[in-house]
């Protein structure tokens, strides 16, 4: 569907995420995390991989651990925001609240009223 990228639904917000390391950087399990990693938290997470201290102005949290021993991700609260900040989601990684914050439609398919809501349970 032309622009269903542009909207808030599960295949868009949920997407793999493969890590392969650069030489050097121990990293010798491969296995698989579960959990939701927010985009916020790459750029600490690549850091500590690295053996950099993450700047404290930088948001996020490092899921460097996570990754190196394939356990999961602790819950915790994900926001997005589409590209033009006309909704927004809220998930916890079992249910997830989308609201549109103004008029918005990108296609016949994906329209949405300011104010319009749509819960969805995961999983």
């Amino acid at each position: 569907v032309l622009f269903h990228h542009h909207v808030l639904t599960e295949q868009v917000l949920r997407s793999l995420v493969i890590v392969k390391p650069a030489h050097g950087i121990d990293f010798t399990a491969q296995s698989r995390t579960d959990g939701v990693f927010d985009l916020i938290d790459l750029f600490p997470t690549l850091c500590e991989a690295h053996g950099l201290d993450t700047p404290r102005a930088i948001s996020g949290v490092s899921r460097w651990q996570q990754l190196r021993q394939g356990v999961q991700i602790p819950k915790h609260i994900s926001l997005s925001t589409d590209m033009i900040s006309a909704a927004v989601s809220v998930t916890d990684g079992e249910c997830k609240c989308l609201r549109a914050l103004i008029d918005h439609r990108t296609s016949p398919l994906y329209g949405w009223k300011q104010g319009q809501t749509h819960t969805t349970r995961l999983g």
